[in-house]
């Protein structure tokens, strides 16, 4: 019903009535278009890390360059299959027996020799710490110079030490080898020795006494196998 059809109708309306009314329902019509218009969503700009910011095209190419020198300096490495046992020293020969049973042939720290071993293969050969069996970083570059099956089914083994090594990086599971233990390796002097082993800076070492009227019995009594054990091993090495 608008005004002019109320007047003649005569009913008398103000005009703060219909100021009211007409405020009511532009009031009603906002709320209906509040409701069916999708809610605003505010996304905070992230802000770029200041260690982003500090890395310029220059350090990505210093970067790059290092990369490719390293992966330059893996590549001239020879790779060679390792396995653990003794500390060797070149030119000594060490002979191993495997039972039947053993037919892999396997070795220290999960590592083996293998069924299908042929004279003239060569191994790299860690050996480990006495004190705490941690594997040596130098080792010796080791080939078989005799294989002998016996009826028994026993395997006898023999590997001469031959050119001592260094290890460049960590060891690995060769794909191409079938996940033999290997390692990329380093030529050093035969006069290098095992290497240190690594000791963790917080690691507890027995302060061992220096005297030798503190040694056990047991003590000397090993100190008496080492002129025998000296004599047992020196023909083991070829002069």
């Amino acid at each position: 019903v608008t005004v002019s059809q109320m007047s003649r109708m005569g009913v008398t309306v103000s005009s703060a009535t219909i100021a009211v009314s007409t405020s009511r329902a532009h009031m009603s019509r906002r709320r209906l278009a509040s409701r069916q218009r999708a809610p605003r969503v505010v996304v905070p700009r992230a802000e770029p890390d200041d260690a982003e910011n500090d890395i310029t095209s220059a350090d990505y190419r210093v970067l790059q360059k290092r990369m490719g020198e390293i992966r330059a300096r893996e590549a001239s490495l020879d790779i060679i299959p390792i396995v653990v046992l003794d500390s060797t020293v070149p030119k000594q020969r060490l002979p191993l027996t495997f039972e039947s049973g053993n037919a892999r042939r396997n070795l220290n720290a999960g590592t083996w020799l293998g069924e299908d071993i042929e004279l003239g293969q060569r191994f790299g050969m860690l050996g480990q710490a006495p004190s705490n069996g941690q594997i040596l970083p130098n080792g010796v570059l080791c080939e078989v110079t005799r294989l002998m099956l016996r009826p028994s089914g026993e395997t006898l083994v023999e590997l001469t030490a031959t050119r001592r090594f260094k290890i460049y990086g960590q060891p690995f599971e060769d794909e191409k080898n079938d996940m033999r233990p290997s390692a990329r390796v380093i030529w050093i002097d035969d006069s290098s020795g095992a290497g240190q082993q690594m000791v963790a800076e917080d690691a507890e070492v027995d302060n061992a006494s220096t005297n030798p009227r503190e040694f056990t019995a047991e003590a000397r009594e090993v100190a008496r196998e080492i002129p025998r054990l000296v004599e047992e091993w020196l023909p083991l090495v070829i002069s």
